[in-house]
This record gives C-alpha cells, structure tokens and sequence, in this order.
C-alpha cells in the first residue's frame, strides 16, 4: 500500500484499515523506526494520571484507572 504525503506530512490511513484495527479519530498513534523502516501502532491505554494499565476506564477522551477514578470522585 502506498499513501502520498502532504505538504504538511500527513498520510492517511485508509477507511477499511482503520475500521479492522479499530482506530477511531483522536486516537493517539505511535511512529517510531525499526531497522529503517516507520512503524506506526496505536498507544497502548493508560491511566492518565498514574501511567497505570489495569483496570481502565474511559470517560470522553480521558482514560483513568479505577483507582484514580474513586480518588477523584469521593
């Protein structure tokens, strides 16, 4: 597959890729290098405010763990 680059650097990702990895817009991707290459993955969730992974919960565009999330509502 290949994607033309605009003159402000963006690709972009074809509907059908999009829909089979489950990306959604504002979704946060990653680029990095590999052996030459760019690689693009989504981020892996977590917690916002403590970086945690486990027992996540998402509100809008914010995720927390559960823990953060009792902590802020008390």
């Amino acid at each position: 597959m290949e994607r033309q680059m605009d003159a402000l650097g963006r690709i972009v990702l074809p509907a059908g890729y999009r829909k089979q990895k489950n990306l959604q817009a504002g979704d946060v991707l990653c680029v990095d290098e590999q052996e030459g290459k760019l690689v693009i993955y989504p981020r892996k969730a977590r917690c916002a405010l403590c970086g945690g992974k486990k027992e996540l919960l998402s509100h809008g565009r914010h995720t927390l763990c559960e823990a953060c999330w009792k902590e802020l509502h008390i």
